[in-house]
């Protein structure tokens, strides 16, 4: 019995730290994108992408819109950052609360960004994107928006 309780409890150690580790502070100094920003960690930028969302490319239609809502959300204030691992760059993929906002679900939810499946969070995301595409909010007023993916493919093809 004593056994089964340690176990129980280095299991629940085991689920709980990193995200204790992992979860921090800090200051949005720029909101390079809607779903880029530039955050503050102890008196170092860090690089940070909104985990579970892609938003429209620059040069796409509701980039601006986009980094825009993000900018009256987070720019200048306080945040909190629950890393969920790197990007390829090297940049922080998180979920990035303010207010206690979510950023990438309330991108979602006004229609500014795709929810990408690469970084599984919950259920609510895809629920948050199915109900901004039916009531035509924000980029899905648009009768084909192009997902971001696809704009940097074809931009990359293009390339010589």
């Amino acid at each position: 019995m004593k056994l089964m309780r340690v176990l129980m409890l280095l299991i629940a150690i085991t689920l709980v730290l990193p995200i204790c580790v992992w979860a921090w502070e800090g200051k949005v100094v720029q909101v390079v994108a809607g779903d880029h920003l530039r955050v503050l960690k102890s008196e170092t930028p860090v690089d940070v992408i909104l985990a579970a969302v892609d938003c429209p490319e620059p040069g796409q239609p509701y980039a601006e819109t986009a980094r825009a809502f993000v900018a009256d959300l987070a720019n200048g204030k306080r945040v909190t950052v629950w890393a969920l691992g790197k990007d390829a760059h090297g940049s922080v993929i998180a979920q990035v609360f303010t207010d206690k906002v979510n950023l990438s679900k309330a991108l979602l939810q006004a229609g500014l960004a795709w929810h990408i499946r690469q970084h599984p969070v919950d259920m609510t995301h895809t629920t948050l994107e199915m109900s901004a595409r039916a009531a035509q909010k924000g980029l899905w007023r648009q009768p084909h928006p192009v997902p971001p993916w696809e704009y940097r493919r074809s931009k990359h093809q293009g390339r010589p």
